[in-house]
Protein backbone atom coordinates (compact mmCIF):
# COMPACT_ATOMS: atom_id res chain seq x y z
CA UNK A 1 0.00 0.00 0.00
CA UNK A 2 1.37 3.39 -0.97
CA UNK A 3 1.98 6.14 1.57
CA UNK A 4 -0.86 8.34 0.25
CA UNK A 5 -3.35 5.46 0.40
CA UNK A 6 -2.12 4.55 3.88
CA UNK A 7 -2.56 8.16 5.03
CA UNK A 8 -6.14 8.25 3.68
CA UNK A 9 -6.91 5.00 5.48
CA UNK A 10 -5.50 6.43 8.70
CA UNK A 11 -7.73 9.50 8.30
CA UNK A 12 -10.76 7.24 7.84
CA UNK A 13 -9.94 5.21 10.93
CA UNK A 14 -9.50 8.35 13.02
CA UNK A 15 -12.72 9.90 11.66
CA UNK A 16 -14.66 6.77 12.59
CA UNK A 17 -12.96 6.68 15.99
CA UNK A 18 -11.72 3.24 15.04
CA UNK A 19 -9.38 1.06 16.98
CA UNK A 20 -6.82 -1.24 15.40
CA UNK A 21 -6.30 -4.77 16.68
CA UNK A 22 -3.66 -7.09 15.26
CA UNK A 23 -4.47 -10.79 15.40
CA UNK A 24 -2.99 -13.71 13.52
CA UNK A 25 -0.72 -11.26 11.69
CA UNK A 26 -3.63 -9.21 10.34
CA UNK A 27 -4.84 -5.76 11.38
CA UNK A 28 -8.57 -5.38 12.00
CA UNK A 29 -10.25 -2.01 12.57
CA UNK A 30 -13.10 -1.97 15.07
CA UNK A 31 -15.43 1.02 14.93
CA UNK A 32 -16.63 3.04 17.88
CA UNK A 33 -19.22 1.04 19.79
CA UNK A 34 -17.88 -2.31 18.64
CA UNK A 35 -16.37 -4.44 21.38
CA UNK A 36 -14.34 -7.34 19.97
CA UNK A 37 -14.66 -9.17 23.30
CA UNK A 38 -18.44 -9.40 23.02
CA UNK A 39 -18.72 -9.55 19.23
CA UNK A 40 -20.70 -12.67 18.25
CA UNK A 41 -22.03 -11.82 14.80
CA UNK A 42 -20.63 -12.34 11.35
CA UNK A 43 -21.24 -10.59 8.09
CA UNK A 44 -22.10 -12.23 4.80
CA UNK A 45 -21.73 -10.50 1.44
CA UNK A 46 -24.83 -8.77 0.11
CA UNK A 47 -23.38 -8.79 -3.40
CA UNK A 48 -20.19 -9.39 -5.34
CA UNK A 49 -18.76 -6.02 -4.29
CA UNK A 50 -19.12 -7.00 -0.61
CA UNK A 51 -17.07 -10.20 -0.88
CA UNK A 52 -14.06 -10.35 1.42
CA UNK A 53 -11.06 -12.62 1.35
CA UNK A 54 -10.33 -14.83 4.34
CA UNK A 55 -7.54 -12.53 5.46
CA UNK A 56 -10.10 -9.72 5.86
CA UNK A 57 -12.20 -11.65 8.39
CA UNK A 58 -11.72 -10.97 12.08
CA UNK A 59 -11.26 -14.16 14.10
CA UNK A 60 -14.36 -13.04 16.03
CA UNK A 61 -16.50 -13.50 12.90
CA UNK A 62 -15.13 -16.97 12.18
CA UNK A 63 -15.82 -17.98 15.79
CA UNK A 64 -19.35 -16.51 15.58
CA UNK A 65 -20.08 -18.45 12.38
CA UNK A 66 -18.81 -21.63 14.06
CA UNK A 67 -21.06 -20.98 17.06
CA UNK A 68 -24.06 -20.49 14.77
CA UNK A 69 -23.27 -23.75 12.98
CA UNK A 70 -22.91 -25.72 16.23
CA UNK A 71 -26.11 -24.21 17.65
CA UNK A 72 -28.01 -25.16 14.47
CA UNK A 73 -26.47 -28.59 13.87
CA UNK A 74 -25.41 -29.84 17.28
CA UNK A 75 -22.01 -31.31 18.10
CA UNK A 76 -19.89 -31.27 14.96
CA UNK A 77 -16.80 -33.09 13.79
CA UNK A 78 -13.97 -30.77 12.80
CA UNK A 79 -14.26 -31.29 9.04
CA UNK A 80 -18.05 -30.78 9.12
CA UNK A 81 -17.57 -27.59 11.12
CA UNK A 82 -14.89 -26.29 8.75
CA UNK A 83 -17.18 -26.90 5.76
CA UNK A 84 -20.15 -25.47 7.65
CA UNK A 85 -18.32 -22.26 8.55
CA UNK A 86 -17.13 -21.97 4.97
CA UNK A 87 -20.77 -22.20 3.86
CA UNK A 88 -22.01 -19.80 6.60
CA UNK A 89 -19.51 -17.18 5.46
CA UNK A 90 -20.43 -17.83 1.80
CA UNK A 91 -17.03 -18.99 0.59
CA UNK A 92 -16.97 -21.64 -2.09
CA UNK A 93 -13.34 -22.80 -2.00
CA UNK A 94 -11.14 -23.88 0.85
CA UNK A 95 -7.47 -23.26 0.18
CA UNK A 96 -4.72 -24.42 2.51
CA UNK A 97 -4.17 -20.84 3.70
CA UNK A 98 -7.91 -20.34 4.29
CA UNK A 99 -8.09 -23.64 6.22
CA UNK A 100 -5.19 -22.57 8.44
CA UNK A 101 -6.78 -19.18 9.16
CA UNK A 102 -10.19 -20.78 9.73
CA UNK A 103 -8.59 -23.10 12.29
CA UNK A 104 -7.22 -20.04 14.11
CA UNK A 105 -10.78 -18.69 14.23
CA UNK A 106 -12.09 -21.98 15.66
CA UNK A 107 -9.37 -21.98 18.32
CA UNK A 108 -10.19 -18.35 19.10
CA UNK A 109 -13.83 -19.36 19.74
CA UNK A 110 -12.70 -22.06 22.17
CA UNK A 111 -10.51 -19.56 24.06
CA UNK A 112 -13.48 -17.18 24.30
CA UNK A 113 -15.66 -19.97 25.69
CA UNK A 114 -18.20 -19.88 22.83
CA UNK A 115 -17.87 -23.65 22.38
CA UNK A 116 -15.49 -26.41 23.38
CA UNK A 117 -13.66 -29.27 21.70
CA UNK A 118 -13.65 -32.86 22.83
CA UNK A 119 -11.24 -34.89 20.70
CA UNK A 120 -12.33 -33.95 17.16
CA UNK A 121 -15.87 -32.85 18.08
CA UNK A 122 -16.90 -29.24 18.70
CA UNK A 123 -19.87 -28.68 21.01
CA UNK A 124 -21.52 -26.02 23.14
CA UNK A 125 -19.90 -25.36 26.54
CA UNK A 126 -22.75 -26.89 28.55
CA UNK A 127 -23.18 -29.97 26.32
CA UNK A 128 -22.39 -33.43 27.67
CA UNK A 129 -19.27 -34.99 26.23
Amino acid sequence: MGSKVRAKCEEGVKAAHGRRVTQAGRTIVWLRGQDPKSYVVYRVPQGEDDRRSFDELPLEEIAAAALEFIESNGPSEQEDLVRGVLHELEFSRLTAAAREYLQKGLTFGIRRGLYKRSKSTYLLPDAEE
